[in-house]
Formats: C-alpha cells, structure tokens, sequence
C-alpha cells in the first residue's frame, strides 16, 4: 500500500490542485502540507495537529475521512 503522502498527493494532483490551492482551502500552511505530502510527520507540531491537517485535506480533495486517519495510523 502507498504511503498516506503519496495518496494524498495524488489525489490532490488528481483534482488539478496546487499546493497553495491546498493551503488556501484547508488554513494549513503550503510548507506542512509538502511535510504532510512527503510523509515527514516528526517536522509537523504533534499528533493532534497531523490529524486536524489530514481531516482538513481529506475534506479538500473529497476522500473520506476515515479512510484518511486508516492509513495514517
């Protein structure tokens, strides 16, 4: 199974989104989002941070959020 980054990553891609498209529809800024898309999860601010920013994404690019927070953990 691919990684939660790369998924998102590609779904983002997907939907024809720029990072910053990303950023400006979640709040989360452009730089967490290539850490959350490179799967650098230690260079983000805690746990309870990560999975607020992976829900927000999710909604963005239409996956469900459950899905999402699986493949996280």
């Amino acid at each position: 199974m691919e990684s939660i980054g790369r998924y998102l990553k590609k779904r983002r891609e997907s939907r024809a989104m720029s990072v910053e498209e990303i950023s400006r529809a979640t709040r989360i800024p452009v730089v967490s989002i290539e850490r959350l898309e490179n799967d650098h999860f230690d260079d983000l601010p805690g746990e309870v941070f990560v999975r607020g920013f992976l829900k927000a994404y999710a909604r963005a690019v239409a996956l469900p959020m459950d899905e999402v927070l699986a493949r996280y953990s």
